[in-house]
Parts: C-alpha cells; structure tokens; sequence
C-alpha cells in the first residue's frame, strides 16, 4: 500500500511542476524568430504527388492542406463555408450564372 502511495505522490508531484514550469516559462510568442534551418517532420507514408487535384490519396491532402488554402471549404456540418473567399457566390434563378 505505501508503494502506490509513493508512486502516485511523486506522480502528482511530478504533474505539478510541469504545469507549474509551463505557467511560468517564456511564452512562444515572445521569443525571437530564428531563420533558415532544417525542418523535419514524420509522415506516415510518400505521397504519389502534391497536387490534390490528381490524387485522391489521403496523405496527399494531409501535405497539402498545409501548404494551400482553399477558396471554400466545408465545415463540420458539411456546409461549403468561404474560407479565403469573403462570401458564397450568388447563383442566378435559372443556375446559369
């Protein structure tokens, strides 16, 4: 029984400090931007291309949507929602224009 009490003490403690060294750490944003460098990232396969437009493969969209926004694009409803856009297009009666 003391053991686990030992164990779970110097969890909380543990869980604690990192809160407490996040709460009081300089904040991202006030650091000084570094450029140039290498950045590495993992990716969970090799896309075929990086042009949404001809693939259908998921990684592809994963890269992508990282690197290009879209006029439009559909919220969590599943509504088309302007996204660099300022607003839908207006659509004509008839749907020619």
């Amino acid at each position: 029984m003391a053991r686990h009490t030992t164990k779970r003490s110097i969890g909380v403690l543990m869980t604690l400090t990192f809160m407490l060294a996040s709460l009081f750490g300089a904040p991202a944003f006030a650091q000084e931007p570094v450029t140039g460098g290498v950045l590495r990232v993992a990716i969970t396969g090799d896309p075929p291309t990086l042009d949404p437009h001809t693939s259908t493969a998921v990684i592809v969209l994963e890269i992508t949507s990282h690197i290009a926004e879209y006029l439009y694009a559909r919220d969590a409803d599943g509504q088309v929602q302007p996204m660099l856009a300022t607003e839908l297009p207006s659509i004509s009666a008839d749907g020619l224009t």
